[in-house]
């Protein structure tokens, strides 16, 4: 149901249920109006027959010098058992009334009728009789009636009129939306520069416009990294490929000698694994970018940093390195676990690789305020200060690392990066004291 139609059926309703109840309100008010005036009018007519009925020679009859029989509303007097002693000729019920006060009833032609009983004592006798006065009540019907049918006119020309007007209303009312839905429509994906024009659209939509504005800003920002990013991502792989293609190549022109061969192949491996680590750092990047609301549990960090130590020690002392590790023994931290142990084995490889023989590689974990601190040294080359916000961008390698000579895609702790953002941890970059660097990751305790 479009919002045009929502509107007319809104108001349409709304004038519907105004104008109907208090059509009603009038209703029940002239009825109430119509039952008062009879009811007046039956009552002074009750109080004087009353006064002008006597007994004369054991005669009921009326007042000689006043012709009530003739004049005014028809009337009856009964006795208490029903039988009519006096009375005007008019269509009373058929049936024999009982009640004393007023009744409304119907005549033996089938309209209406305004009945009052009185019981009362005449002049000069002395056993009680009821009266009975009664108003026809067709005049008052009729004008019901033309009230009704004027009532339901009015309601249909009402109802007519507010649809009409509640269409044009919103016409008019919708013409900026539809302004705004057609310059969304004329948006395209390649042109996500083109902004929409706020200027004639009301505060309301062009706050809403604003909006969608900055969306789009931030679309074209996320868009224009993925492009750098798989610019950037194309040139890495070439590198590897290129050499395993040319080397490849080469080796087939003409036979060699086994050596040759073999200093080949061992090219060609040490291609194939830069090649791998580059799509593996690529393929963890985008799970970490697609990182889900991941379940969360109690992270025993004494275990996990026992864990860490099982699968790097070897691999440290391999290289002339020492590692140490520091938790304390009641320390747990509310996280997901394979999130959480996938970026601290990023940190350890990335210090294991550019710390040189003899160096020290520390994991330690503290308590902090409400959070938790985890923070990997390490005795390398370190980072200097202007390149330590641009380590976390893909594929910048710092300068310290590029001189190492050690093979890397700049992917590292871009990765660490995103595993963190996903677990609502912030990381950090300092200088150790002694040489190298500190990368602290701050979680905030549940």
């Amino acid at each position: 149901m479009s919002l045009r139609l929502k509107l007319v059926l809104l108001v349409l309703g709304l004038t519907t249920t105004l104008l109907g109840g208090l059509g009603l309100a009038l209703a029940g008010s002239l009825r109430n109006w119509t039952t008062e005036v009879v009811d007046g009018e039956l009552t002074r007519r009750a109080e004087v027959l009353m006064h002008e009925v006597k007994f004369e020679h054991g005669t009921l009859e009326l007042d000689d010098d006043d012709d009530l029989g003739t004049r005014g509303l028809p009337f009856r007097v009964e006795t208490e058992a029903g039988a009519v002693l006096l009375g005007s000729e008019v269509a009373w019920p058929a049936e024999s009334l009982s009640e004393l006060g007023f009744i409304t009833t119907q005549s033996r032609a089938g309209e209406p009728l305004r009945v009052l009983s009185r019981a009362f004592t005449p002049h000069h006798g002395r056993e009680r009789l009821v009266l009975r006065v009664a108003a026809p009540l067709t005049a008052f019907s009729g004008l019901a009636d033309r009230f009704r049918t004027g009532l339901l006119l009015a309601l249909l020309l009402a109802a007519v009129l507010s649809a009409g007007g509640a269409a044009l209303l919103a016409h008019w009312f919708l013409a900026p939306m539809r302004r705004l839905s057609r310059s969304v429509d004329e948006l395209e994906a390649r042109s996500l520069t083109a902004r929409l024009d706020t200027g004639n659209l009301g505060p309301e939509l062009g706050r809403v416009a604003s909006a969608l504005n900055g969306l789009l800003g931030r679309v074209a920002a996320v868009v224009d990294q993925q492009r750098e990013f798989i610019g950037r991502a194309s040139h890495a792989l070439r590198t590897p490929l290129t050499s395993i293609l040319t080397q490849s190549e080469v080796a087939l022109r003409r036979e060699r000698e086994p050596d040759s061969y073999r200093a080949t192949l061992e090219s060609i491996a040490a291609a194939s694994r830069d090649a791998a680590q580059l799509a593996d750092g690529l393929l963890a990047l985008a799970r970490a970018d697609a990182a889900a609301p991941a379940v969360r549990e109690s992270v025993v960090l004494t275990e996990l940093a026992a864990e860490l130590g099982r699968l790097f020690r070897p691999r440290a002392e391999a290289s002339g390195l020492r590692l140490e590790f520091e938790a304390p023994q009641d320390l747990v931290l509310q996280a997901n676990r394979s999130r959480l142990r996938e970026l601290l084995d990023a940190l350890l490889d990335n210090a294991l690789r550019y710390t040189p023989a003899g160096g020290l590689m520390r994991f330690t974990a503290r308590a902090e305020g409400k959070g938790v601190v985890l923070e990997v040294s390490d005795t390398g080359p370190g980072i200097r200060p202007e390149e330590r916000e641009q380590v976390f961008e893909r594929f910048f390698r710092g300068s310290a690392a590029a001189a190492s000579g050690q093979p890397g895609s700049g992917l590292g702790l871009s990765l660490v990066k995103a595993l963190a953002t996903a677990e609502g941890a912030t990381v950090s970059l300092r200088e150790n004291q002694g040489g190298g660097s500190v990368v602290m990751l701050c979680f905030q305790r549940e």
